[in-house]
């Protein structure tokens, strides 16, 4: 044959630990140790080429931060061949001081400058820094409205100023969307909604959304400002309706909201990244009905009748995740306490914490294989002789809880057998979720769950969370999300078995 064979001797020498390392030149504050504080490699570990480069570039970082937008950092090494070590020197040029000169915005063809403008972190005649661009291109990019942002350098006549370029593409930001699904929970489902996210490239969001079910008719309708006058507050108003149908009731409840909201970043600074504040008022009108008084726990039949609920509810949030559609890291802990009784018939605290991580422990061309925790506890007190009221109870159970367990079934039960609710909760989800075809939106999940509710006199006992574990199917297809997974009780009771839940054209 044609063929030739290429063989490469390969001798791989002996193994090179660092030995000292020193920084000279432009010290930041003038100390060595400062300069030095956060590089990767440290004295006595094996040599890595790529850790140096690394601790190269995050010097230089350290100078681009304040200003010096030009800095160089030279990483100088001397070997000795003796005992086997690598002597590292930083040689550090911070250069000139750099001021920003102008902020070009290129490519909103929709979104106003002002809208842009507003979310960057550095102003033109403000002293470089990089860490305020990065942070000013992650604030841009999580608004929604762009597909791609991207924030670079221009030189100008002056080498002690530069021009930021900050570069967008537009994406759709409207959607009108009608279709039908199923869920186990709630049977058959249509859907309808519309909403635009960048209303008139303001930054303003305005949605509808109506569902009609057999089980279950939902409409709202929200506007949301969270620049209102482009200052730091955030506004919201909202209307909505919502008629339920259980085994045992009927539960139809008539509202309206308002919200304000405002990022403790901007009271506190930087430290406090990613936090927001957020104070929601709601007043609702409860009708329980079409109460079974055969099946229905004592609790229902004696919370029939019209009700009113006037609720107040601070909040306070964090997030860092990537994606709040599709997301594979960060994570996002939030806070809230709702008091109720500035009129109408309920008076009650409740107090939740929620909390989600994903963590892609591996990400390979063809997907990413993501770790998700989810936690939620609630935790509801009466201020009053009665108890905490049947329209804010918990019922966990179900796709959307502890899988493995029928809608609803978990928590406290009268002497019949009847589910009332819980005025406490705990649910945790664990789950793996792994590529199957991710270019064309499936994915798979396995999952373990534990939860329970506890009765108003009871506290959240984690000796009695119900258990169970399953796997599922996830496909983002091109008319909907669809779920289906299998869910099996690990400490089943009788008359429970694998319960097999399936969404379609429903929210998770």
């Amino acid at each position: 044959d044609n063929s030739i064979f290429i063989s490469f001797d390969i001798n791989e020498g002996r193994v090179y630990k660092v030995g000292s390392i020193k920084a000279s030149g432009d010290l930041v504050d003038n100390s060595v140790a400062k300069t030095l504080e956060g590089v990767k490699l440290e004295s006595g570990e094996t040599f890595s080429a790529t850790k140096l480069r690394e601790d190269s570039f995050m010097i230089n970082e350290k100078y681009s931060d304040i200003g010096y937008a030009y800095s160089n950092t030279v990483p100088e090494t001397k070997i000795n061949k003796e005992d086997a070590t690598v002597d590292l020197n930083y040689a550090v040029q911070k250069g000139k001081l750099v001021k920003v000169n102008r902020i070009n915005i290129r490519g909103n063809t929709k979104t106003y400058d002002h809208v842009i403008r507003r979310e960057l972190k550095i102003d033109e005649q403000d002293i470089y820094s990089g860490k305020k661009i990065r942070r000013s291109q992650a604030l841009l990019e999580r608004l929604g409205y762009f597909e791609e942002v991207n924030i670079s350098t221009e030189p100008t006549d002056e080498k002690d100023k530069i021009n930021l370029l900050v570069n967008v593409r537009e994406a759709s930001t409207g959607q009108f969307s009608v279709g039908a699904g199923y869920s186990t929970a709630d049977g058959p489902l249509f859907n309808a909604r519309i909403a635009e996210n960048n209303l008139l490239g303001t930054g303003k969001r305005v949605a509808a959304d109506l569902d009609i079910g057999t089980k279950r008719n939902n409409a709202s309708l929200s506007y949301y400002d969270r620049r209102f006058n482009d200052t730091y507050l955030a506004t919201g108003a909202e209307i909505f309706r919502s008629d339920r149908e259980y085994s045992d009731f009927d539960r139809r409840v008539m509202g309206t909201a308002a919200t304000l909201g405002y990022p403790v970043e901007e009271i506190f600074g930087e430290n406090f990244e990613d936090i927001s504040t957020a104070l929601r008022y709601e007043f609702m009108n409860v009708d329980i009905r079409n109460v079974d008084p055969l099946h229905a726990a004592d609790l229902v039949i004696q919370s029939q009748g019209v009700s009113q609920s006037s609720a107040i509810r601070p909040s306070i949030t964090r997030s860092t995740i990537n994606n709040p559609l599709n997301p594979i890291r960060g994570s996002e802990q939030s806070a809230s306490i709702e008091f109720a009784g500035l009129g109408g018939d309920a008076n009650y605290l409740l107090y939740e914490v929620r909390n989600a991580w994903y963590y892609p422990f591996i990400e390979t061309s063809w997907g990413n294989f993501v770790i998700s925790l989810r936690t939620r506890m609630g935790y509801g007190d009466s201020l009053n002789d009665e108890k905490f009221p049947l329209f804010k109870r918990y019922f966990p159970g179900g796709i959307n809880s502890v899988r493995g367990y029928k809608e609803r079934t978990l928590g406290p039960k009268d002497i019949n057998g009847n589910e009332y609710g819980g005025a406490k909760q705990f649910v945790h989800n664990n789950e793996l979720i792994f590529p199957i075809a991710e270019s064309a939106g499936i994915k798979g999940v396995t999952f373990y769950d534990i939860g329970q509710a506890f009765d108003d006199d009871d506290s959240i006992d984690f000796g009695k969370l119900r258990k169970a574990w399953g796997f599922g199917l996830r496909w983002l297809s091109p008319i909907g999300p669809l779920r289906i997974e299998f869910g099996f009780p690990i400490d089943k009771e009788d008359g429970e078995s694998m319960q097999t839940m399936f969404t379609f054209g429903a929210p998770y």
